[in-house]
């Protein structure tokens, strides 16, 4: 299977049960592509129970559901220069650990139920100014529980936007 560059969103698929895939691998990820570039779909974990994810400079998609349920994920890094446009729906669901995130000035999308259920999460960086994140496409429920649990979850959850990167430590922007 090839997965051709121009690619926006692969949609609600769940790579698990295809064996017979050629995944090429990164760091602790399972990823689709094509000749010219190995990295473009981010499809999976190597398992659920990662710690933290690199994700590859050349990876323009995380697909629907790729880290739903990774229960002990922590930390993800995107490789400098990143040519990620998408966060598919469900891409962090259920990330109950994942405090902090720094989204590429290159994402144009995040899709619904993004970071659903991240309990811990508690900042969202963009690494683009004022009007770059405004362009970015997010659903009305990029935030959301899919069982619809009030939005009272996402209370001290703070987006952050800014050109230079993030101090975790309490230095934002």
């Amino acid at each position: 299977m090839a997965i051709p560059d121009g690619i926006k969103s692969i949609g609600d698929c769940n790579f698990w049960n295809y064996k017979n895939l050629n995944f090429y691998e990164y760091d602790n990820a399972y990823y689709l592509g094509n000749e010219g570039n190995n990295f473009i779909a981010l499809v999976k974990p190597k398992n659920k129970f990662i710690t933290s994810c690199t994700v590859h400079q050349k990876t323009k998609i995380i697909c629907s559901g790729a880290f739903e349920d990774c229960i002990a994920l922590t930390s993800v890094t995107f490789e400098g220069d990143s040519k990620l446009t998408t966060l598919d729906s469900y891409a962090f669901c259920d990330c109950f650990r994942l405090k902090n995130i720094v989204i590429p000035k290159s994402v144009q999308k995040l899709g619904y139920g993004v970071f659903c259920d991240c309990d811990d999460l508690k900042h969202i960086f963009y690494e683009g100014n004022k009007e770059e994140w405004e362009k970015v496409v997010r659903t009305i429920d990029w935030l959301r529980s899919p069982e619809g649990k009030k939005d009272e979850v996402y209370d001290d959850l703070t987006a952050y936007y800014s050109e230079s990167k993030p101090d975790c430590e309490g230095n934002f922007w």
